[in-house]
């Protein structure tokens, strides 16, 4: 079982039944026993389990696990959830945040299919090419830009180059966007009473991977510290990291919060998820068509320097 799902199995177990109203140490018991056939589920459990036992709290439990060992950013939210009591609606959210991310890893993988089999297509071709008519290919110079081999491996280079840059592009849009992220992490907690300084502390280890953003939060909570008001230092500090974006939907927002609207945080995290989910529309949508384009042109190579130069009887290429 691989890591991720074993976390996510812990975490939603622990939701359900602890939103049923059992206590901790109870509900590990229980997922203990639904997994009984689950060799590493039990392992986890029995770990977690000793460790309530010895009067420790389940935030240090979780930090020190080894059979699993859980992220910083999973074990800070555990910990603001025992200080405010809200330990169900905290493995709710969270089991929520790892399938989101999951969702976005499949999405990625789904993604890649059509570049790779537009890339093994193609070489497939040239390996054909290559084998079936060699003639054109002995005597010719790689260097030579005219030529059949020349031309080929030009071409060859420009279509590995397009699926790499396909790969990159399509890994940056469908990567969860760190501002929301962030945005949903002050929501919930915020939410539940716990203070904009104190939600900052756990929103740090969700946002560490992003160096940018991670300054940005540390900035943001020195000056709430300074005395700044939360508009001015969320404003500032963020269209200083390069998320303008965020900065003026967030400003904006405040002020409505201000006047009594909905929480701030949780209206920026939807506005920049909608955002965020046109813009993963737009170049999902293009991603084939342009691909396509790349591998007509390299075919259009491949027959000029194949089936062309056979039917007129010579000719080495375009």
């Amino acid at each position: 079982m691989r890591k991720e799902s074993l976390q996510l199995d812990f975490t939603s177990g622990l939701s359900e039944l602890m939103e049923r109203g059992r206590p901790v140490r109870q509900a590990v018991q229980e997922i203990a026993l639904a997994g009984k056939k689950q060799g590493k589920m039990q392992a986890l459990c029995k770990e977690i389990g000793d460790g309530l036992e010895e009067g420790r709290a389940l935030s240090s439990v979780l930090a020190s696990c080894v059979t699993l060992s859980f992220p910083r950013w999973y074990t800070a939210f555990v910990g603001a959830a025992e200080a405010k009591d809200c330990m169900g609606e905290t493995f709710a959210f969270l089991a929520e945040t790892m399938r989101g991310r999951q969702k976005s890893f499949r999405t990625f993988l789904s993604a890649l299919i059509y570049p790779a089999l537009v890339t093994v297509l193609c070489f497939l071709a040239s390996l054909w090419a290559v084998c079936m008519h060699p003639a054109y290919f002995a005597n010719d110079n790689l260097a030579y830009k005219n030529g059949a081999a020349g031309s080929f491996f030009l071409s060859g280079l420009f279509m590995l180059c397009a699926a790499f840059f396909s790969v990159l592009v399509l890994k940056l849009v469908t990567q969860p966007n760190p501002c929301v992220a962030l945005m949903h992490v002050l929501a919930f907690l915020t939410g539940k009473g716990t203070s904009l300084r104190e939600s900052l502390e756990c929103a740090i280890p969700v946002v560490e991977k992003n160096e940018r953003l991670c300054d940005a939060v540390l900035a943001i909570r020195e000056d709430l510290l300074r005395g700044e008001s939360v508009e001015k230092a969320f404003s500032a500090e963020l269209e200083e990291a390069g998320f303008s974006s965020a900065a003026k939907l967030l400003s904006s927002n405040v002020t409505f919060m201000e006047a009594g609207g909905a929480n701030a945080f949780e209206r920026t995290a939807k506005a920049l998820s909608k955002k965020a989910e046109n813009v993963r529309s737009s170049v999902l949508s293009c991603e084939q068509p342009v691909l396509l384009c790349c591998a007509a042109v390299y075919m259009l190579i491949l027959l000029k320097n194949t089936l062309m130069p056979y039917l007129i009887g010579g000719g080495m290429g375009i």
